[in-house]
């Protein structure tokens, strides 16, 4: 049985209840059903009475998450074996309908089959849709975004699934809790403070009651045996999209004309800095791994602890790591995917100082063979050709963008939260954080609420953060190809559908050169 506590940060966007007890049935490629199975698990889905369904495939899976998420699991078969009853393999065949929820296709090479929902992933082209998608070739058969393009597809019907089966909230709900509240008989707010407080010592949120006589104190209450608050609430569900539709999701646009991306390239990037290794991380740092020949991935990271709640949507760890480095455990997991490439790990936060080092532009302030302990980093973020800023503020973005300036680097910006991300590129020519931001929002810091509420809760789902972690990981392989077909500056999600920008507009006020902004 999975624990609830996995599933904290999905709980007010999803029935997590009916998402647990859903019936769903996969088709299609090895690999393609592999990476619909860890997006669904990740969910919850069968955790509960439901059942993860497909046709019986002894045939190894070569996808990397699958051999993160089930490293016991070599085909889609032992996975049933290994997990009991959250998995159904049945013969090629005979899958029964009216036995399932909903059935999912991706790859799928028959266009015969009935399915609910249909993907296809064509190198740099992705399509979703109602109907069964005719395969298109393409001029490349091992491309080096299709793995990436594979994941942001899966993410994108598994959001569609969500809203198709009802199960997706219509608004987001980003925390709940029960709450103790009482009524002191004074009108002091500083003797109440004083004189009462939670029975550990939790200091109480006060105000006025309502008549005027006396002040009312709460603060907030563990669930009680482990019962979410989120089961108390009836929350309206996403309306469903009528009628046939098509998503078209790829860097390419489906039906576009034959251009320079479609002929592949082999990946090559000396040094590449991921900083961030938490649920866009995560996603973007196999899928390089894979697709790199040899370099240097640096894994920049400051959390000295892996949680219970990261696992809903951080795809590099698992239960057994709870409560250890994430620096630490995922240089050790993306070490296991590709020997070729050197995989080194910092247990750091981005700070203003690691920027320079006494005086950089003087080779003896320093010795280039020996990392200074006082600024690791240094030497990572002026040796990597392109950063990855795999983040959760904007500061340390716009941070991460002033070194990506200084050491002429290009820099992919990534961002997720509940069912909206964005993937964007930054270089010498197209702007900063501030130019595109404005300085107010590109150096703001997260806001500490009340005491009841605590640090302000970030609703995530695993369907945002692999679509945005994989893109990085294209636009990032896009880079490493040297193309002089220009494509999306900035990628765009909102709960499964894509919006590709050209061309991004500053703010009206910002009318000068990029490099007086930061």
């Amino acid at each position: 049985m999975i624990s609830a506590d996995k599933f904290l940060r999905q709980q007010g966007m999803v029935d997590q209840t009916a998402l647990g007890n859903l019936r769903v049935f996969l088709s299609g490629s090895a690999e393609g059903v592999a990476e619909l199975i860890v997006l669904l698990y990740q969910l919850g889905v069968g955790s509960g009475e439901g059942q993860i369904g497909f046709y019986e495939n002894n045939s190894s899976v070569n996808n990397v998450f699958w051999s993160l998420m089930f490293p016991e699991a070599e085909t889609l078969h032992a996975v049933s074996i290994s997990h009991g009853s959250m998995f159904q393999s049945i013969p090629t065949g005979t899958m029964d309908a009216n036995l399932w929820d909903v059935h999912l296709n991706l790859n799928g090479l028959d266009t015969s089959v009935d399915a609910d929902l249909f993907g296809c992933i064509a190198g740099a082209r992705a399509l979703i849709s109602t109907q069964a998608i005719p395969q298109r070739n393409t001029l490349c058969e091992q491309h080096p975004l299709s793995s990436s393009l594979r994941t942001a597809t899966a993410a994108a019907m598994v959001e569609r699934m969500l809203m198709q089966c009802h199960l997706a909230n219509k608004v987001t709900v980003s925390d709940a809790w029960y709450t103790l509240t009482c009524r002191i008989e004074t009108l002091d707010l500083e003797e109440a403070k004083a004189f009462v407080q939670g029975i550990k010592g939790e200091v109480l949120s006060l105000q006025p009651s309502a008549d005027g006589l006396a002040t009312l104190a709460r603060y907030r209450l563990p669930s009680p045996h482990g019962d979410s608050p989120f089961s108390k609430l009836k929350i309206a569900s996403m309306d469903v999209m009528p009628g046939p539709w098509a998503l078209d999701l790829g860097v390419v646009e489906w039906n576009a004309s034959p251009c320079e991306i479609d002929q592949g390239w082999t990946p090559s990037m000396n040094e590449t800095v991921i900083l961030g290794a938490g649920g866009l991380g995560s996603w973007a740092a196999p899928l390089l791994a894979t697709e790199f020949r040899e370099g240097t991935i640096h894994i920049i990271d400051g959390d000295d602890s892996i949680e219970l709640h990261n696992l809903n949507r951080q795809v590099l760890y698992q239960e057994e790591h709870v409560g250890m480095s994430k620096a630490t455990v995922a240089v050790e997991q993306l070490s296991k995917i590709n020997p070729n490439v050197e995989f080194l790990g910092y247990q750091e936060y981005l700070l203003p100082h690691h920027l320079s080092f006494d005086d950089p532009d003087d080779p003896d302030s320093f010795d280039l063979d020996e990392e200074p302990s006082e600024n690791r980093l240094y030497l990572p973020l002026s040796k990597s050709q392109i950063y990855l800023a795999c983040l959760d503020n904007m500061r340390t973005r716009t941070l991460l963008n002033e070194a990506s300036i200084e050491f002429e680097a290009v820099m992919i910006n990534g961002a997720g939260e509940s069912s909206n991300g964005v993937v964007e590129r930054f270089n010498q020519n197209e702007g900063c954080m501030v130019c595109r931001y404005g300085r107010e929002t590109a150096y703001a810091l997260e806001v500490v609420s009340c005491t009841e509420e605590g640090k302000r809760p970030i609703a995530s789902i695993v369907t945002t953060t692999a679509w945005v972690g994989s893109m990085m990981s294209a636009y990032a392989l896009l880079e490493s190809a040297n193309l002089k077909v220009p494509y999306a500056q900035r990628m765009q999600w909102n709960r499964g559908a894509v919006n590709r920008v050209h061309v991004t507009e500053k703010p009206p006020w910002i009318q000068d050169a990029c490099s007086s902004h930061i």
